[in-house]
């Protein structure tokens, strides 16, 4: 008997003495943790690019790092509407054979399930691809323009390549991934059309009582991010609605429209601040960074618009309203898990918009204080 109360008067005391060190200890678990979990995060993002590039080339702010390269623009200065254009060419986007060849395979698959079903699984309408952009002054003023050209495609084609990088090809020499033929190797600076297949503008939400807002990616239809917190606007460029002229395309008509189909908010433009021309790397997806600062909505005014109706409220589940200042935000990017909890356009558009309105330095500062 003896000996079995020794036991247990010794394991309880064990017991007592892990509890008590596991208490002290936690914070420093919990940050090893964390750093542990981005970094194999970090490094498994990039095997799946296919590019094991410098850390130097990723958009980071303290220790919160993703794989997005910014291009062209910061958040010191905004793209408004007199330097930055978009033009739209009036010749199709071609795809190369191998390229078309699935894409005659995503088109035949979905008119097989249009007859099965009386509608097709994804509806083909039009996209825009990247074909290029250039930086010039104007005249006068010397103000710095950003011009996009675009070239028409459709969904079906974004099905097609950027959505299916990692699917495999025959050729002559053997089998070879869509990724390793057009993305691999090649200078994000020199986007290639045929894969960069579709353009979308990410902007934060800021509202009159500054909050900011955060929305999870619904699990409904097609997206690599599914589950993810995203950034409330993310739309991509559909000529036929943004469309300002013949051969024009207002990137500020984009943003309002997603603003209202998302959210059910009617903002202006001179609400919208456009910052970056950035590149997702792991998706090769090219878009603009920004951010939307509301000036007669509270956090209470996008509840109620948003409970009434919104034509996209499907793509979002959850919502988040976090304060807009940099603590706030480090804190709650902390919390929910670290940057990796979040689509890599939405933490460049988030801090970002902390930049412009707190000061670059502010937001770094605040960020590495943060573990």
């Amino acid at each position: 008997m003896s000996g079995i109360l020794t036991f247990l008067i010794g394991a309880i005391a064990g017991g007592i003495v892990q509890l008590a060190l596991a208490i002290l200890f936690e914070d420093s678990f919990r940050l090893y943790y964390r750093k542990i979990r981005a970094k194999a995060l970090f490094v498994t993002t990039l095997l799946r690019s296919g590019e094991m590039r410098s850390d130097n080339d990723f958009y980071n702010v303290g220790d919160f790092r993703v794989t997005c390269i910014v291009l062209e623009g910061t958040a010191r200065e905004s793209l408004l509407s007199e330097n930055l254009s978009a033009t739209l060419s009036d010749k199709p986007l071609v795809l190369p054979p191998d390229l078309d060849a699935v894409l005659q395979a995503t088109t035949q698959r979905q008119k097989q399930i249009a007859a099965s079903r009386g509608h097709p699984t994804f509806f083909n309408g039009p996209m825009v691809a990247l074909e290029g952009w250039s930086r010039s002054r104007t005249a006068g003023t010397e103000r710095d323009v950003l011009a996009l050209r675009f070239i028409s495609t459709d969904y079906y084609t974004f099905l097609s390549t950027a959505m299916s990088l990692n699917e495999s090809v025959d050729l002559e020499s053997g089998p070879a991934t869509i990724r390793d033929l057009y993305v691999s190797g090649r200078d994000y600076r020199k986007p290639n059309p045929v894969i960069a297949t579709s353009f979308g503008i990410n902007l934060a939400v800021i509202t009159s009582d500054r909050f900011t807002m955060l929305a999870r990616r619904g699990t409904a239809g097609l997206s690599n991010y599914s589950g993810r917190m995203a950034v409330p606007v993310g739309e991509s460029v559909q000529p036929d609605f943004d469309r300002s002229g013949v051969s024009e395309i207002s990137l500020f008509d984009t943003a309002m429209r997603g603003a209202r189909e998302e959210l059910n908010l009617d903002i202006v433009q001179s609400e919208i601040a456009f910052y970056s021309l950035a590149v997702d790397t792991t998706w090769y997806f090219y878009g603009l960074t920004g951010a939307i600062f509301c000036s007669k909505y509270s956090r209470d005014d996008v509840i109620a618009h948003r409970s009434v109706g919104a034509k996209d409220k499907w793509e979002h589940g959850d919502i988040a309203f976090v304060k807009f200042d940099p603590t706030s935000v480090a804190r709650y990017l902390r919390d929910m898990g670290g940057v990796f909890q979040l689509t890599p356009f939405s933490f460049v558009s988030l801090t970002q918009a902390l930049m412009a309105t707190y000061g670059e330095m502010s937001v770094m500062n605040a960020f590495k204080k943060i573990r």
